[in-house]
């Protein structure tokens, strides 16, 4: 594997090993790098099983922001089935500011004319993996979802995000 002018391989480089039509499950691999080329041995793959590549997934119960809402109504409302191959790890909401995100703590009330994003990182029950083309939605609808892989060469990780949602105020 030669490199361009610019970049070189340090002689300790590490690579990992994913298939884009044959998953693998724990694709290591073995270095040996002089700087201007390396050559890549794969170590340790197993393939998945046809049952075990995770084409579809949803977290659901997710609500959108309510002007005088709390974001513990967030918090405590969004899950993942239990039978799924796959579970949430981490999630976050935010406040969208002009060049940056300010995260949301408990307790913190929506406000009117405010926009905010949640967000969503998945792993992979052991023995699953994302497959490059997982479909990700947001309560099982792709109306409410701005979704991407974070890396469609990493089936142990996929993240998912809202679009900007403007706080809505509620009809009474």
């Amino acid at each position: 594997m030669p490199v361009s002018d610019y970049y070189f391989f340090v002689p300790d480089a590490e690579a990992a090993i994913f298939g884009d039509d044959d998953l693998v499950d724990g694709g290591t691999a073995r270095v040996e790098a002089d700087y201007r080329s390396a050559k890549i041995y794969s170590v340790d793959m197993t393939p998945v099983d046809e049952d075990h590549i995770i084409y579809y997934a949803s977290v659901n119960g997710v609500i959108p922001p309510m002007a005088g809402g709390s974001v513990d109504e967030f918090y405590s409302s969004y899950y993942v089935d239990d039978t799924e191959p796959y579970e949430i790890v981490a999630c976050n909401a935010a406040e969208v500011l002009e060049t940056d995100y300010q995260y949301l703590p408990n307790g913190y009330v929506y406000e009117t004319g405010h926009q905010y994003i949640f967000s969503f990182n998945l792993q992979p029950k052991e023995g699953y993996v994302f497959a490059p083309d997982c479909v990700l939605r947001i309560n099982g609808q792709g109306l409410l979802v701005d979704y991407e892989v974070s890396n469609s060469n990493d089936p142990y990780f996929a993240y998912i995000t809202t679009p900007t949602l403007e706080a809505c105020t509620p009809i009474r």
